[in-house]
């Protein structure tokens, strides 16, 4: 029997298959070693990556001097973020220099995936990439299931609402399958004379529906089947096809199905919300009297800096965005548990107060701030914290690729694909969860998700377009 021989695009699939196993043995690790500064993932996860990055430089001439123009663009704009967050790091901040050093390598890495993929796509040497990717969905699904049987499963949020695994984070989490979940979803009705295939989903839809907790799933799963719901029915229309009397049976008692299970799961994500606000009562502000429109923490730094007795060192145009902050989420009168909207006030009136040429350019910095403010929602987190030239570099490819698919889809419509118009939803859908959960480009799990996403979009652009 002749042994079939190993290529480097194999490494890409074995990538996708232990991504799953990553994150478990990395949140284990954590667990056990709290006060260990590198889990030995952060080393293994991106061996494969880098040394695909290697093959390809060492394989194809033609892409040695454009991935050195490449890397020196990243590495001059590193040098320029980091000198800057350096220059107006004080005690208030979250994180170092070592540490910013580290987020602006994860989205470098980011993009170095994204180009060792599209390389490999456009030698076609990668053809099954949304087979694995649903095996990798499937590994997670099982991996979960795993550990709520075992009782070792963390909760996805501290007051102990949902299950997530063994996986460090509820939202990069969420993201992760919903992207995922879409981008295999017609891989998956490929299958559907296969019983496994739907015992699969139900233990799928369940989990997020029922057993998650995090609004991103409940909704989002909803929103998967509702997108392919109305790209069938654009599909059909387009074509003249009219659906049969079985059809619309079917989809009738799925979407009953739907409403039913939203209607039951959306009370596992009210009660999260009801936790928060019934937490947030009991947080009084010293200098009112009532219920304070921030966090304790930050209502605490609001008073120290109103008394002149502050307890940790900020800089001047800290304390005024702060300042800013506190007088804006009174005036519209804030729940201090919507972190989020905090963090954008504060990050918005920082940036006013910090603006320059290199803030303007490189960022103010990810964790230039106290941890409570980290910016969650990650689009304006590319513009704030990255500035100009890191919102073009990180996110600038992944929102032409959306904007250009979207000028198609208008201009075609008639001949684009359902593939086509789910992944177009899907790229969409990537940015609206970065901007309203975050975890989306800044987890590095759900990260691999987005890239082989916006690829499969490439791929079906360029096939049936």
């Amino acid at each position: 029997m002749r042994i079939k021989k190993f290529k480097a695009e194999y490494f890409i699939y074995l990538f996708l298959l232990l991504t799953p196993f990553f994150d478990s043995v990395s949140f284990l690790f954590r667990e056990q070693f709290p006060n260990a500064s590198i889990s030995p993932t952060t080393i293994l996860r991106p061996l494969i990556p880098c040394g695909l990055l290697l093959y390809i430089f060492i394989k194809d001439k033609n892409t040695r001097k454009p991935l050195l123009m490449i890397g020196m663009i990243y590495g001059l704009y590193a040098l320029g973020h980091c000198w800057t967050f350096s220059h107006i790091h004080t005690d208030f901040n979250a994180g170092s220099v070592l540490s910013e050093v580290q987020y602006v390598l994860n989205y470098s890495y980011m993009i170095a995936l994204f180009y060792v993929l599209w390389w490999f796509y456009k030698q076609e040497r990668i053809p099954k990439i949304r087979t694995y990717l649903l095996w990798m969905l499937v590994i997670y699904i099982v991996l979960i299931y795993g550990s709520i049987l075992t009782g070792t499963s963390s909760t996805t949020y501290i007051d102990g609402v949902g299950f997530k695994g063994w996986n460090a984070s509820g939202n990069g989490l969420s993201a992760l399958l919903i992207l995922g979940f879409l981008a295999t979803f017609t891989e998956f009705l490929s299958f559907k004379k296969k019983w496994y295939v739907w015992v699969f989903l139900g233990f799928f839809f369940f989990y997020l529906m029922f057993l998650f907790g995090t609004r991103t799933a409940l909704f989002g799963s909803i929103l998967v089947v509702l997108l392919y719901f109305f790209c069938s029915l654009l599909h059909r229309f387009r074509e003249k096809v009219h659906l049969t009397k079985k059809q619309i049976s079917i989809s009738l008692v799925v979407l009953v199905l739907l409403v039913v299970s939203l209607g039951i799961g959306g009370s596992t994500a009210m009660k999260r919300r009801q936790n928060l606000k019934e937490v947030g009562d009991t947080m009084i502000d010293p200098m009112t009297g009532e219920v304070t429109h921030l966090t304790g923490d930050l209502t605490k730094f609001v008073q120290e800096i109103k008394e002149k007795d502050l307890s940790i060192s900020m800089s001047s145009e800290q304390q005024q965005a702060l300042l800013k902050t506190y007088q804006t989420a009174n005036d519209i009168e804030l729940s201090n548990s919507n972190r989020r909207v905090q963090q954008l006030l504060y990050h918005h009136y920082y940036y006013q107060e910090e603006l320059s040429v290199s803030t303007v350019l490189f960022g103010t910095g990810y964790l230039n701030n106290y941890p409570e403010l980290t910016l969650e929602m990650e689009v304006p987190a590319f513009f704030y914290n990255f500035g100009i030239v890191g919102f073009i570099l990180y996110l600038g490819p992944f929102l032409f690729l959306i904007i250009s698919g979207i000028y198609t889809f208008f201009k075609r419509h008639m001949k684009v694909s359902i593939d086509y118009m789910m992944y177009l939803g899907g790229m969409g859908l990537s940015v609206v969860l970065s901007c309203l959960t975050g975890y989306v480009y800044f987890y590095v799990p759900s990260m691999l998700v987005v890239v082989v996403l916006f690829l499969l979009f490439i791929e079906e652009k360029e096939k049936k377009v």
